[in-house]
């Protein structure tokens, strides 16, 4: 493929316009009208005319597709047609063997080898887009089953984009970044840990710093590491009630601790921490410490005020707190469970996994 565009502004713009939405069998119309059909087979399943219909369909956005080929061939719109390939499934198998077929096929006909697109949202689209497979609610992905789903589209993704140095680093930089952002700890280390080689290829001097930082984490932080102690001020009533006022991490006794570093002003924060305490109220073995993050000593007071059956700290310095560097803490919520000798169960990015993990 000639990978130097020609970019005519005008008239690319004109032809690419009515490609995508210029008339009923633009390729907007094409994939609203087969979604429609998709809706429609849902409560039709035994009836074979949609699966006619789709194949009218798809013959339309075939022939759009070419039509931009004609038009279009080696400039930049044409590129912005031709990748964005679309998987047409049959309408009326059931939604799962479609999600199914659509992933299957999903890198079919997308160029991940144009340094050019960098500087479009193809790229960026089509990684979110295959992500999503794993975050769609209607599949019912439990938490393992969504990080395992992530760390195995990264290395689909980090494959599909390697034939292009600048665009094999962008991908990885993306991957970590997004996962980073959102707080999916274990991906983000899995990225970490298994492609060091990218990271020391494409990180400036500050990703490497945080690069290092997080290694460093991991090994400490490791599966049957001891935990690393810290001073605790309990404001609890739970605490007030059994006599706790403080001191220190390897003073609080149970069979099994959970730390849980969270904040205020965090909304993951606020879905979790009320099904961990609802929780710690019919699990008086463990022993929950939340150490909230927060800056403002109302609104953390306030908020415990609602979560009373967790041991309380915080000394409102933010992310500066003494127990969010020893543990390496680098998203909210974080849930890190001990055992009796305060060695390093696992750390955790949601209650599920606390809930399933305490029920084996």
């Amino acid at each position: 493929m000639n990978k130097n565009l020609n970019i005519n502004s005008a008239m690319e713009n004109k032809v690419m316009l009515k490609v995508l939405v210029g008339g009923q069998f633009s390729s907007v119309c094409t994939l609203l009208f087969f979604n429609i059909l998709l809706l429609i087979a849902l409560f039709f399943p035994s009836s074979n005319a949609f699966a006619q219909d789709s194949i009218i369909v798809r013959g339309r956005f075939i022939d759009n597709t070419k039509y931009a080929n004609v038009l279009m061939k080696n400039t930049w719109a044409y590129e912005m047609v031709a990748n964005r390939p679309y998987y047409f499934t049959n309408p009326i198998e059931d939604p799962r063997i479609q999600d199914y077929e659509r992933r299957e096929h999903f890198w079919g006909g997308f160029n991940a080898s144009n340094p050019h697109l960098l500087n479009t949202p193809l790229y960026t689209e089509h990684i979110l887009n295959y992500l999503r497979y794993w975050m769609n609610p209607y599949l019912n992905f439990s938490a393992e089953e969504k990080t395992d789903g992530f760390k195995r589209a990264v290395d689909v993704i980090i494959r599909q984009f390697s034939e292009h140095q600048q665009i094999h680093e962008f991908a990885y930089k993306y991957l970590t970044l997004g996962f980073k952002q959102i707080g999916e700890e274990e991906v983000l280390q899995y990225l970490d840990e298994n492609y060091k080689d990218l990271a020391n290829r494409c990180f400036d001097n500050f990703e490497k710093t945080e690069f290092e930082r997080r290694m460093e984490g991991y090994a400490a932080m490791k599966v049957g590491n001891l935990a690393p102690d810290f001073k605790i001020e309990m404001l609890s009533p739970r605490a007030a009630a059994e006599g706790s006022k403080g001191g220190s991490l390897y003073k609080v006794k149970s069979e099994k601790s959970i730390v849980v570093f969270w904040s205020s002003a965090c909304p993951h924060c606020m879905e979790e921490m009320p099904k961990l305490n609802e929780w710690a109220a019919t699990r008086k073995e463990v022993k929950v410490i939340a150490v909230s993050l927060d800056t403002d000593p109302k609104l953390q007071q306030k908020t415990i005020n609602g979560l009373p059956n967790m041991l309380h700290t915080s000394d409102y310095k933010g992310w500066r707190t003494e127990a969010a560097a020893k543990n390496y803490i680098a998203a909210t919520p974080t849930f890190i469970v001990l055992d009796k000798e305060k060695k390093v169960v696992g750390k955790y990015s949601g209650y599920e996994q606390i809930k399933n993990l305490m029920t084996h």
